[in-house]
């Protein structure tokens, strides 16, 4: 069984983990701050971290269960339609007054597009099947985007921060005489040099890691748009049919 939004959400939280306890244990962090205790080196390593973590467990946790909460509901009505001797124009109807399934599509985006499903099927009149898939995928991809956002706000971060520390390293302009020089040159070409390195390996490496994430993401969206799609050609003809039915029956003029 494939895992889901909300599943691959947590095995990368639990891989980001195991990894931060295998660094801590084998003294990865201690010599770190023994080499690049400089206060600029610790402030682009935190606002580094900071940036990866808010965006991480900020954007990414909320948009995982959303997806999974709109694969779920999806799922489960694709289930019910599949379904041998079952009504498909109950299973509609359920989903038109938002009960079907009970909270599960009450929270979902499914909402939304049920209100506009039974506002349209008061009359005979066609649904505007786009319309609807493009306001579902633009809802569930907004998180999507933000992440993305961030993600390349990230990389750049890091990528500037890399540069930066080397011109920095190198911004002495003479060479030193004196052992004051020698110690003065030492300490500045170290301290750019951490900047650069911990810009890489920070901004860089959270930027890989929100790909990942944002890849999974886009893929389950993208199935998802897809399933809805295919949901709606049976549950547009099944309204489409029942409301064209309802007016025609009303329209009828008893002889």
């Amino acid at each position: 069984m494939r895992m889901s939004p909300w599943h691959t959400y947590c095995w990368l939280t639990a891989l980001l983990a195991a990894a931060t306890f295998i660094v801590v244990q084998q003294g990865v962090v201690a010599w770190f701050l023994e080499h690049f205790s400089s206060p600029i080196t610790l402030s682009v390593s935190a606002a580094m971290l900071l940036v990866f973590a808010t965006v991480f467990f900020a954007v990414g946790a909320p948009a995982g269960k959303m997806l999974h909460r709109e694969y779920l509901a999806l799922a489960d009505i694709e289930d019910k339609l599949a379904a041998p001797n079952v009504d498909s124009r109950e299973v509609v109807r359920k989903i038109l007054a938002e009960s079907y399934n009970g909270p599960t599509v009450t929270r979902s985006t499914l909402r939304m597009l049920s209100k506009f499903l039974s506002y349209r099927s008061q009359s005979c009149r066609p649904v505007d099947k786009e319309l609807l898939i493009d306001l579902y995928e633009e809802k569930i991809m907004g998180p999507v985007s933000v992440i993305e956002h961030y993600r390349q706000l990230l990389f750049y971060l890091g990528l500037l921060g890399t540069v930066g520390g080397v011109i920095y390293a190198l911004a002495v302009g003479t060479i030193p005489q004196t052992a004051e020089e020698v110690r003065m040159f030492s300490f500045t070409t170290l301290e750019g040099l951490g900047v650069s390195y911990t810009s890489t390996f920070f901004g860089m490496g959270g930027a890989v890691v929100l790909y990942l994430l944002v890849g999974r993401y886009e893929r389950w969206v993208n199935e998802i748009s897809w399933t809805l799609r295919v949901l709606l050609e049976e549950i547009l003809i099944i309204v489409e049919r029942e409301a064209c039915e309802e007016v025609a029956a009303a329209e009828e003029v008893p002889k």
